[in-house]
């Protein structure tokens, strides 16, 4: 404390090194979390990809059980043959974009996850401790509102069924 050197009365203090390490050892908890909540968003990611292959191959495939079944019919049924097909395609449309708004928003989050973990290592690896202090509150409040307003993103499944589409 540079007020009252060489004596400190009625006031606790800390010198530079020894606060550094202690605002240096509150990053360590939030970096471990950051981490581990970019794993969590990674395995959803692949999740949510590999969910919209399945509903790509099942589209896929109830498009060609439609076509098979309504082949074997004649001229009565091509009109409601091309209507199904139209919905079902609709439907897919539909379900792959919730899909791929919920893979954007994973995505998003995963890059906020690993800005924030870029920003808590330079932290940590500051040279300046006096610039490291001023910036170690103002930190810790803005990775506190961060905890508090960010939501997990969950995974969208949403299966095509045969039901309307089975045919006659």
């Amino acid at each position: 404390c540079l007020m009252c050197v060489p004596e400190h009365r009625g006031h606790n203090f800390l010198t530079v090194q020894k606060a550094v390490n202690k605002y240096k050892g509150n990053l360590i908890a939030p970096l471990s979390q950051l981490q581990s909540k970019l794993k969590g968003y990674n395995e959803k990611k692949c999740q949510q990809e590999m969910k919209i292959s399945q509903v790509t191959a099942n589209a896929r495939g109830l498009q060609l059980h439609i076509t098979s079944e309504f082949t074997k019919l004649h001229e009565f049924l091509q009109h409601k043959e091309k209507k199904l097909i139209q919905q079902l395609n609709e439907e897919e449309t539909g379900i792959l974009k919730r899909m791929e708004e919920n893979l954007r928003k994973i995505k998003e989050d995963i890059n906020a996850l690993q800005k924030s973990i870029s920003n808590v290592q330079l932290q940590l690896q500051q040279q300046d401790e006096l610039a490291f202090l001023k910036e170690i509150k103002k930190y810790l409040e803005r990775y506190s509102k961060h905890q508090k307003d960010s939501e997990s993103q969950s995974v969208v499944v949403h299966n095509l069924c045969l039901g309307v589409y089975k045919g006659p």
